[in-house]
């Protein structure tokens, strides 16, 4: 009996294609960076930090770092047109959300020189300081309010990172019916169906000499409040005593909250008894778990399994974890994941090179669509894929354009390709449902070509030598290099 090898199963297929990417605006021209991050959409409008401290597109001053728009064209790509931070100083804009039909973030106030909280229409007319005399992290809109961690508290009870909420109106701590106060860790929390907030905090009380102590006797861990009952619960003292669990990337999936803590994989679903690690992880003694991202019913991961960090999916429904990146002997460190059209799209490294190129995955195999242009920072933004990119050190870092709709590998259509017998003797077979020809190269381990030719009857004959040697497969629009055996 044959012994297939699975590209997609052992040493998945990662195709190189054809994408469209484009440079939209060189922000900050010439060699220097304009830097656009902190993407946020809004009324059809694109908004993002960015610089250009040439002053070529902003009427010849330097305004540092502040608001820029884009409406999709070279043109509508420019300065919002307000100097948050008097001079060349940066603006501090970031914490996008939009409430009620206006945008709020947060950036430098002149008025207090620090950061607040504002509000816009979209116009500069309509764009306000709330003079609330709060700054804030990471807002989320929970129901019909937004909550947030609060970071100008000065007391000891109202502490910087402290829980808050935003009716619209009225911005105040969040109800709580215990004797204490909640300090949350960079603003990580999420919600869990209508009623729960998980978050990685600790709950203090005063201790009659000024200061505090933690209630439960732990430090920050994975806590539940109830948004009826205004209770906080500590859900797991993962790291028992005065340590710290290190909880992240906190992501609500179907009925539970995923997240990472000391590097594994746990869930909850609001309850002491239910906040435990994955079992399919921790059974594949997968650590370094991180970028977590909920899709299509699963999840999306880095994580490492003593080989390297590569792009994993969980199925919660079918309790597996399965390794759809599998870069062999290289680390893929896939991050920035935004979902469109049926497919996630990621930043992530290539077998070659540690530098971040365009990927995007089904949930069963990945695809690198470039391997010219540096990404950073994706956003989806009228049905195109925005980021930060370089593709040239004569443009430096500024804001490109994915066009999925061009992308060749449309015309490749494929469930997979395997190859086999594996090892072989003098012929290989090639199972596939590709529809272009297929042109194959076969090369020893240090790169010297030594076969080449078109595949015929999907059956490549050889008279190789014992060893270890790199098949290539190529189509007009795609390559592929992996390993085969010869006895």
């Amino acid at each position: 009996m044959f012994k297939k090898l699975l590209f997609l199963g052992i040493f998945s297929l990662t195709f190189s294609v054809s994408a469209q990417i484009s440079l939209m605006k060189d922000i900050n021209t010439g060699s220097d960076d304009g830097n656009p991050t902190n993407f946020y959409v809004y009324n059809d409008v694109l908004y993002f930090y960015a610089e250009d401290e040439t002053g070529t597109n902003t009427n010849g001053t330097d305004f540092g770092k502040e608001l820029w728009v884009t409406d999709g064209t070279t043109e509508g790509t420019k300065y919002f047109g307000i100097d948050f931070r008097t001079g060349t100083s940066n603006g501090s804009l970031g914490n996008f959300l939009e409430f009620n039909e206006k945008l709020y973030f947060t950036a430098w106030d002149n008025a207090v020189a620090g950061s607040r909280i504002f509000e816009s229409d979209g116009t500069v007319a309509g764009t306000l300081s709330t003079n609330n005399g709060f700054s804030i992290f990471n807002p989320k809109v929970i129901g019909n309010k937004v909550y947030m961690s609060n970071t100008t508290g000065k007391t000891v009870v109202d502490s910087n990172n402290s829980f808050y909420e935003f009716d619209g109106t009225d911005f105040s701590a969040v109800p709580d019916s215990g004797n204490g106060f909640p300090q949350i860790s960079g603003g990580n929390f999420s919600k869990l169906g209508d009623n729960l907030i998980i978050l990685y905090m600790r709950y203090l009380v005063t201790d009659g000499a000024g200061g505090s102590t933690d209630a439960n006797g732990s430090n920050f861990e994975p806590f539940v409040y109830n948004i009826t009952d205004q209770t906080y619960t500590l859900l797991a003292d993962i790291d028992p005593g005065d340590e710290n669990s290190s909880v992240s990337n906190l992501t609500e999936l179907n009925n539970k909250v995923y997240f990472e803590a000391e590097g594994e994989l746990w869930e909850t679903d609001g309850t002491t008894t239910g906040t435990i690690k994955v079992s399919a992880a921790e059974t594949a003694n997968i650590s370094g778990v991180s970028n977590l991202y909920a899709w299509n019913d699963t999840l999306f991961f880095e994580g490492n399994d003593n080989t390297s960090d590569q792009l994993w999916v969980f199925n919660p429904a079918l309790n597996t974890v399965t390794n759809i990146s599998k870069i062999d002997g290289k680390d893929h460190n896939p991050v920035h994941f935004v979902a469109h059209n049926g497919y996630v799209y990621y930043a992530g490294e290539n077998d070659d090179s540690t530098t971040d190129y365009l990927y995007r995955t089904n949930g069963t195999t990945i695809e690198q669509l470039d391997n010219t242009t540096i990404a950073d920072d994706l956003v989806v933004y009228q049905d195109a894929i925005y980021f930060e990119g370089e593709s040239s050190s004569d443009t430096g870092r500024e804001l490109y354009k994915l066009d999925p709709s061009t992308l060749s590998i449309q015309n490749v259509a494929f469930n997979s390709i395997s190859i086999y017998p594996n090892p072989s003797k003098n012929k290989i077979y090639i199972s596939h449902n590709l529809s272009d020809e297929i042109a194959f190269s076969i090369s020893d381990i240090n790169g010297k070509q030594l076969i080449k030719g078109n595949l015929i009857d999907n059956t490549i004959q050889h008279n190789l030598n014992s060893g270890m040697y790199l098949l290539t497969l190529i189509t007009n629009s795609a390559s592929k290099t992996q390993k085969i055996i010869v006895e």
